[in-house]
């Protein structure tokens, strides 16, 4: 056990010397918690004709959000080997997930064509991901007018 941590606390990772402490810039815990945030909202906005969500839909989503938002103060604070395995698997996430939406890929590991999936899936996960925007941006400049 003690040769292992030798080499944690030796050996780095680019820019990271040490991967026993804490990483003392922003570029790991920024990525933990981006590539988490685009892999919930991805997951959320591939479907062709999403329906509105419901109350608790809303919920679970804002407070997954939240927990995407937490990670980085989270990954900020744990040794660089834990930040970088999060990153690391919240990137090959997001990869895994765009990769599944191919129609190509999904017949290739017969993935069957469900209810709802589109023909052109990254053409639906870039309007409903514009729409959601668009939405989001009025809803908030409304608000902001009202006060």
């Amino acid at each position: 056990m003690q040769i292992r941590y030798v080499q944690f606390a030796t050996e780095g990772f680019l820019w990271i010397p040490d991967l026993c402490v804490p990483e003392t810039t922003l570029i790991l815990p920024l990525t933990v918690g981006l590539a988490h945030l685009v892999n919930l909202e991805v997951s959320m906005s591939r479907v062709a004709n999403p329906t509105p969500p419901t109350r608790m839909r809303r919920y679970m989503t804002n407070f997954l959000r939240l927990v995407a938002v937490a990670m980085v103060p989270i990954s900020f604070l744990v040794p660089s080997a834990i930040s970088l395995y999060w990153a690391t698997s919240g990137v090959c996430g997001v990869l895994v997930t765009l990769t599944l939406m191919s129609p190509r890929v999904r017949a290739l590991v017969k993935i069957p064509k469900m209810p709802g999936t589109p023909d052109a899936p990254y053409r639906a996960l870039v309007e409903n991901m514009t729409n959601r925007a668009l939405s989001f941006t009025d809803r908030t400049l409304s608000r902001l007018r009202l006060r």
